[in-house]
């Protein structure tokens, strides 16, 4: 038998640029006047300047929109004007597509403006954890070309690619390589190329929409360029660019034109370093995106295997393997995939899942020898994949040193006992069947609680979350049953209430009830009385 271990690791932080000294220039204060000074790169370092790449979405948020809906709902929404809503106060428009803009609907628009402009308009709302999550697909994407990248979100990357340069033939060919893998994502992007990631970020936000032309600017251009760029480039709050333009501050240029120490005093000192960051006076440190770690181990059998017996002896040899790699990386699993393939019908797949995370892999032996054996094959099964997708930290152990003997906390002991019970009969007698109570945001008894499948984390119990005054039964029936005469039923004596629920009136399901506690000869139950009907009195649950 043939095997192979994939692990795909997460890439290494990185510091942008080394610390760099502060030197203040003749003439211009220092930092004992609050102001930062000029820190200019030494003359040797001039030639290790690092070459930042940045990636900016126009349509962003139009396209995760759309990428979230079925094929048909999505092919009919193309060919017509569509436009994509932000979630503020006034709906603003943040991306419109060919159609809409022809029609003269612009991002920043207020919801009433687009209307106006175009009646046929289709609006969507905007899904900002679908931005995120792709965002953050797109930028382990982008680490096949860099271990640097970084998010900035909503909507743009920034690569530092001057080691990939040569790799790639050069920056044109880097590029090229870029978009068409862009294209075939249906994606497109504004590209720019600069010694600095702030500078890079405003020449991209500064195209115009629809020119995703690459720009590359020298560090010798760089101060010219972005001299010309409008201050709304910087992303800066709306209050600030009100300020300036007051005082006529319209462009990057004319904003170094003004004295450092009153700018400070106007803008802040935060934005100040903005300013000395984009032409590299000031070093920005920023975290390199981490992918999470993923291992795979993949093995082609020499025979076909029809026996789950010797099925799961192959399988333990993956399992050391993994344990081994957890062991190494300090790492740990709460839920392991496995995919048997078969040569001709559908693969069978298997999911072990751990109740807290382990790095200990007899305890998932355990858990597959008792799925194996509930197991039939299909067909005889040609290649083994294990997967998985979620490595967590290991927690260590408190270890004696004189005894020896690893040591836990009893509260932990109890919960790993717990877990284990729970694990074994998930996997015997399926996810679904070892229920548990949960509260439901309604003050309707017959609605206020449910069923889900159980987890060590569950909510706390119920009774937990009951006020203090009034005691509620866990046995509710399904139909309240009505008592002729309520102080005929057993002797029943009132020992606590009323409680006067009132509810249900958005759903056409009003109730008006008075609730007690009552007590018979043998037991307690609960009990109210209808408002709003006529039969009287109801038992709706029994107390144990």
């Amino acid at each position: 038998m043939s095997s192979s271990a994939r692990v795909t690791m997460p890439s290494t932080v990185m510091p942008i640029a080394p610390s760099l000294p502060a030197r203040p220039p003749i003439g211009l204060p220092t930092e004992t006047s609050g102001v930062p000074p000029i820190t200019t790169p030494p003359q040797a370092r001039r030639k290790r300047k690092q070459v930042w790449l940045a990636l900016h979405f126009a349509d962003w948020p139009l396209h995760v929109t759309l990428q979230g809906m079925p094929l048909p709902q999505r092919e009919k929404l193309t060919t017509q004007p569509l436009a994509v809503l932000d979630q503020d106060r006034q709906r603003h428009v943040l991306a419109a597509n060919r159609i809409a803009a022809l029609q003269g609907v612009r991002p920043g628009h207020t919801l009433n403006a687009a209307l106006a402009l175009c009646s046929q308009l289709q609006l969507l709302s905007r899904d900002v954890a679908a931005e995120q999550t792709m965002l953050n697909e797109l930028a382990a994407w982008a680490q096949r070309f860099t271990p640097v990248v970084n998010v900035e979100a909503p909507n743009e990357l920034l690569l530092e690619v001057r080691g990939s340069l040569h790799l790639f033939g050069g920056a044109a060919v880097l590029l090229q390589t870029i978009e068409r893998e862009l294209r075939l994502q249906q994606l497109s992007a504004r590209m720019a190329l600069s010694s600095t990631p702030r500078a890079s970020l405003c020449l991209t936000r500064a195209q115009r929409a629809g020119d995703n032309a690459m720009q590359r600017v020298t560090p010798t251009q760089l101060k010219a360029t972005l001299s010309a760029l409008s201050l709304r480039c910087l992303h800066w709050p709306e209050t600030i660019e009100t300020r300036l333009a007051r005082f006529g501050i319209l462009r990057l240029g004319e904003l170094w034109r003004l004295p450092r120490a009153d700018l400070a005093r106007r803008i802040g000192v935060k934005y100040l370093r903005e300013l000395d960051a984009l032409l590299g006076r000031h070093v920005e440190l920023r975290s390199a995106y981490k992918s999470a770690p993923v291992y795979r181990d993949r093995m082609l059998l020499d025979f076909e295997m029809s026996s789950t017996q010797l099925l799961e002896q192959v399988l333990l040899s993956t399992l050391q393997r993994l344990q081994q790699y957890l062991r190494e990386h300090d790492l740990a699993l709460s839920r392991v995939s496995i995919e048997l393939k078969h040569r001709e019908l559908e693969s069978t797949r298997l999911t072990i899942g751990l109740a807290t995370p382990t790095a200990e892999m007899k305890r998932v032996a355990g858990l597959l020898h008792e799925r194996l054996q509930r197991l039939i094959l299909p067909e005889p099964v040609v290649e083994i994949k294990l997967c998985v997708k979620q490595l967590l930290a290991a927690q260590g152990r408190v270890a004696d040193m004189l005894a020896g003997i690893t040591q836990q906390r009893p509260a932990q002991s109890q919960l790993d006992l717990l877990g284990r019970l729970l694990e074994r009969l998930q996997i015997r007698l399926g996810k679904d069947a070892i229920q548990c109570l949960r509260l439901h945001a309604d003050h309707r008894p017959e609605y206020a609680q449910c069923k889900s499948p159980a987890t060590l984390h569950s909510e706390a119990p119920i009774h937990e979350h009951l006020p203090a005054c009034m005691s509620r039964p866990l046995w509710l029936l399904t139909e309240p049953q009505a008592l002729p005469v309520h102080k005929s039923f057993g002797d029943l004596q009132l020992i606590q209430g009323p409680e006067r629920i009132e509810s249900g009136w958005w759903n056409d399901v009003p109730i008006k009830r008075d609730y007690y506690v009552a007590r018979t000869q043998h037991r307690s139950c609960w009990v109210f009385k209808d408002l709003l009907s006529p039969s009287g009195w109801f038992v709706h649950g029994w107390f144990g």
